[in-house]
């Protein structure tokens, strides 16, 4: 076969088969290496700029954790918040407001993998306006836990012939089972 032969359409056609041959090749050769690392550079890229933003993110959730234990401490059981102390808040208002204790606190334990909820269930006989008194005692001035449910129920005793008032209150108090007794209180800085 000879090259001076060929009409010039043959000709084309293997001028165009042997740059797209030399194309591939080419690729193959410089051009792919240069587009993996260009890849890789916007990769890298991306995490010097990550990197470079971690310690304001960092310090944005150590607030945010911080925020969150704040408002979890409340509900955590330390020596001080212990059922026996709700007893004591309970029996010790219930006296000085002449309320009855009808049931004793019943714990309730809920077991979970990293804590268990703790609920206690008490009822007290009363007057609205005292009962009220023995909720915002327990929710805002102790704090022994958070209040879950306040129910009041209206009974009518025909023995006595009068209308009872019996509230039902749940306290809830969470207890880690990791050994750290409150959250956030020794976490290490990333």
């Amino acid at each position: 076969m000879n090259f001076k032969d060929l009409s010039y359409k043959k000709k084309c056609q293997y001028l165009l088969g042997g740059a797209l041959l030399l194309g591939v090749v080419a690729y193959m050769a410089a051009f792919n290496n240069t587009i993996r690392l260009y890849m890789e550079n916007n990769v890298l890229e991306a995490k010097l700029e990550r990197a470079a933003k971690a310690p304001s993110q960092v310090l944005v959730l150590e607030s945010a954790l911080e925020a969150i234990d704040d408002q979890l401490s409340y509900y955590i059981i330390d020596t001080l918040k212990n059922h026996e102390t709700t007893l004591e808040i309970v029996s010790e208002f219930c006296f000085r407001n002449r309320l009855i204790l009808k049931e004793l606190p019943k714990k309730e334990v809920m077991e979970e993998e990293d804590f268990t909820i703790e609920t206690s269930i008490l009822s007290v006989e009363g007057n609205y306006k005292d009962l009220l008194r023995l909720v915002y005692e327990l929710e805002q001035k102790h704090k022994i836990g958070r209040l879950s449910s306040v129910s009041f129920r209206l009974f009518k005793d025909n023995h006595l012939k009068k209308h009872i008032l019996v509230l039902t209150i749940y306290i809830q108090n969470i207890r880690i089972n990791n050994g750290d007794p409150i959250p956030g209180k020794s976490y290490e800085k990333i």
